[in-house]
């Protein structure tokens, strides 16, 4: 909150006049921070809209909620708008990828255990995830914890893997625009998802998709 103030106000910018240059390269790559309505936590159960087609759960993340909340929300109308219960599980945390990244397996592993303790809880075939680094971390569970994490690793969908392989639902209204997609490595690579978010935007009225 306290950087979204800042950002707003151009407090942050006056700052980096005072400040060493390489502090301004590094200021640049944050991104702006949402409004404090779009970082509103998920509601526990967002209920589906329409004929039900089935009840899964969305993995909320750490990073996600807090600069990119206004994705989360997205993600979850869509999955609703879709015929789908959403179960934000309470309990669930981070993922651990970037404690597995450094080395610290311990932490990792310990908060695999958590997020599986979780959505075995929330009782769900599906858990949907919109951010591709945890999506790969989650599918890895179950090398982490062989005994108890691989149920929720086989359970694990990117959204655009899901949505695809479920089928859309035709979007209401058109999208006058020219666009590019930029595979996400952890998404290509790590998790062999690929053609799905492509189909996806095809299915758009009115959006081109460059190549």
């Amino acid at each position: 909150s306290l950087l979204g103030l800042a950002q707003r106000s151009g407090l942050d910018r006056l700052a980096l006049l005072l400040a060493p240059h390489r502090f301004g390269e590094r200021a640049a790559l944050l991104p702006r921070v949402p409004s404090r309505a779009d970082r509103e936590p998920l509601p526990a159960l967002v209920p589906a809209q329409g004929e039900r087609r089935g009840r899964v759960g969305f993995f909320v993340g750490c990073i996600m909620p807090e600069l990119f909340g206004d994705v989360n929300h997205a993600t979850v109308r869509v999955l609703a708008r879709n015929g789908f219960d959403v179960v934000v599980a309470p309990g669930q945390g981070c993922c651990g990828a970037l404690h597995a990244h450094a080395g610290d397996l311990v932490t990792a592993h310990s908060l695999a255990r958590r997020n599986v303790a979780a959505f075995e809880a929330a009782d769900v075939d599906v858990v949907v995830v919109n951010s591709a680094g945890c999506g790969a971390s989650l599918r890895d569970v179950g090398h982490w914890l062989p005994a108890t994490g691989d149920l929720l690793g086989r359970k694990v969908r990117d959204v655009s893997e899901f949505l695809d392989a479920a089928g859309l639902r035709p979007p209401r209204g058109r999208l006058e625009a020219r666009v590019c997609y930029d595979d996400p490595c952890h998404l290509v690579h790590g998790q062999r998802v690929q053609g799905a978010p492509r189909r996806l935007r095809a299915q758009i009225p009115g959006l081109t998709l460059q190549h």
